[in-house]
């Protein structure tokens, strides 16, 4: 299995919603990504200041947590994953170099990736958690607003889809 290209996303989908017991039986949390960057940011503006009452909120305790090693873990994960299925590329797909990059400027789809990456997960901030968060444990635990933002963000992909066109020839 670990050197198919593709695994069926309802398998994956069900081993990420068992791996909803052991976080809260072990941890005492529930799975989710975005506030971990929080905290590590926290922690490093900690060392030079003091830390923004927000930044505070998510600063457990000093040192690494294990959801810091979950997100290190999916990084490393995503990458052995891809190496296993001789997936790993070294660029963006050529699709890519048909389209403009960031503002029409060409060649700086590294840079689009990061700003992106920057935005997502501002929103993910501002939303009071990511779709590991939100989708997975606050639905897992029947939280409304998880719910409501669940929902908000298919919508929201789907309409985005739409205006793109996506997936269309």
């Amino acid at each position: 299995m670990l050197n198919k290209p593709y695994w069926s996303p309802y398998l994956c989908g069900a081993i990420i919603g068992l791996l909803q017991v052991p976080a809260f039986m072990i941890g005492d949390q529930a799975l989710g990504t975005s506030s971990t960057y929080v905290y590590v940011v926290g922690q490093l503006t900690s060392l030079f200041n003091e830390v923004d009452p927000y930044l505070h909120r998510y600063m457990v305790k000093p040192g690494i947590t294990w959801q810091v090693g979950l997100v290190i873990g999916i990084i490393f994960g995503a990458w052995f994953s891809a190496k296993m299925s001789k997936t790993l590329r070294k660029d963006f797909s050529d699709i890519h170099k048909l389209h403009p990059g960031f503002m029409g400027v060409k060649n700086n789809r590294k840079y689009s990736a990061m700003i992106g990456g920057f935005l997502i997960l501002f929103g993910a901030r501002l939303a009071g958690g990511c779709t590991s968060g939100h989708g997975i444990s606050g639905v897992a635990q029947l939280s409304v607003s998880s719910i409501l933002a669940t929902v908000a963000m298919f919508a929201g992909g789907i309409l985005l889809a739409k205006i793109l066109k996506v997936g269309r020839d």
